[in-house]
């Protein structure tokens, strides 16, 4: 049976098609390359390209989930962005906790032992929170990461304009101290951010008819990788000047 999710962006995607709109406009899944994609990992952390890679975009959100490996050990990661094309006044809902976000990914959310403590990490181009955890099934140690930046000023409700969130598991069995974890996480990257963009850089490509919208999202969402809650679709407009958490907007 067809999910809500994905029926809901089928319908999206078709609906936007009949209409005259630009095709880098039209909401929808993207299967990502490194023309297009713009998460990366510095050389001796993975030291290649995404062995997945999957962009949703429409006029308010552009969202990447990448996957890299290398010799047993394996990260996932998103980042998301605000578009602007019809409306200005956007920002991510950024609720979810660090243990919401290692419980969304399909390889970790029933096997997760969360007991230990988060820490602040300033990874040269970023700050972020970092989180350690293991696997109890396949004895992964690991380590989860947020990073929330450009704040619009008139958002009252200080909600980010990016984000980016993941995790990264070693190799069964191989301890993955506080100084390793500094040195991976310091080596992601966005292209055009914290990196330099390839030359005719691609933000969001057409949406294509084949693979269909479902095919592509079951790539992400569904097997032992990914997540089901891609894409989270977090754009949210907020009102300029009052603050509709703490009183209640008409």
């Amino acid at each position: 049976m067809m999910s809500v999710r994905v029926l809901v962006l089928v319908l999206i995607a078709v609906g936007l098609n009949a209409c005259a709109v630009s095709d880098t406009a039209r909401s929808g899944l993207r299967v990502g390359d490194e023309k297009n994609g713009v998460l990366v990992f510095g050389d001796g952390v993975f030291g290649g390209p995404a062995v997945e890679r999957m962009v949703y975009a429409d006029p308010s959100e552009r969202e990447e989930y990448a996957m890299f490996k290398s010799a047993g050990k394996v990260a996932e990661v998103v980042y998301l962005t605000t578009r602007h094309l019809h409306m200005n006044n956007l920002s991510l809902d950024n609720s979810l906790t660090m243990d919401d976000q290692i419980k969304s990914w399909n390889n970790t959310n029933d096997q997760a032992q969360l007991e230990a403590d988060a820490f602040r990490y300033e990874a040269g181009w970023i700050g972020m929170w970092v989180k350690p955890f293991s696997l109890k099934n396949s004895k992964q140690n690991c380590a989860a990461f947020n990073a929330e930046w450009d704040t619009p000023a008139d958002d009252p409700n200080q909600q980010p304009s990016k984000m980016m969130f993941g995790y990264i598991c070693k190799a069964s069995g191989v301890a993955y101290v506080r100084a390793d974890m500094e040195t991976d996480f310091a080596a992601i990257g966005i292209r055009g951010i914290s990196t330099r963009l390839a030359e005719n850089p691609t933000e969001v490509s057409a949406v294509a008819t084949t693979p269909t919208q479902v095919e592509l999202a079951a790539r992400v969402q569904q097997g032992p990788y990914g997540t089901s809650a891609f894409p989270h679709l977090l754009a949210r407009a907020y009102r300029v000047g009052e603050d509709c958490r703490v009183t209640p907007c008409p």
